[in-house]
């Protein structure tokens, strides 16, 4: 016998989805502040990054941001004292709510935002996670993405 009750303890559905941690508008996670050291969050959850995954390992192939963290952000963690000399900082930490996405035989092309805030598409090869294109869009994306095939 458990311990304590929970609303989740139910062979029934309910119909309700139980997810008071996720309060970020247009995404999951994000929305609580997090501890800082002189202006630097401590920790930096997935919140704002793109995982490829081995499929037939488990393994991570590898880690992208979700767009691009606004300049001002990412000159801040550049410029920040504690953080001179310290190798392979990452100062694009992406930014939070969802990237849609729809994957080709060679490219996964993802909705985000430029460190400016215009809005993207960025193509993205599968195997590396190297951005190898991008091409500004008139608005956020909202919806998934989909693709067709013409004559063939």
């Amino acid at each position: 016998m458990a311990a304590n009750d929970s609303p989740l303890d139910s062979p029934e559905q309910t119909g309700v989805t139980y997810s008071a941690w996720s309060n970020a508008v247009g995404g999951g996670g994000g929305g609580a502040s997090s501890a800082t050291l002189d202006g630097l969050e401590i920790w930096k959850g997935p919140v704002g990054r793109i995982v490829a995954y081995d499929l037939n390992t488990g393994d991570i192939k590898w880690v992208i941001p979700h767009g691009d963290a606004p300049q001002e952000d990412q000159d801040f963690i550049q410029n920040h004292p504690l953080l001179q000399g310290v190798p392979n900082v990452m100062s694009n930490r992406g930014r939070s709510g969802l990237a849609t996405m729809v994957a080709t035989p060679n490219l996964l092309f993802v909705s985000g935002q430029a460190a400016d805030g215009q809005p993207m598409i960025f193509a993205v090869d599968k195997e590396t996670g190297t951005r190898v294109g991008e091409l500004e869009i008139p608005g956020i994306t909202r919806y998934g993405m989909s693709s067709w095939t013409h004559n063939g």
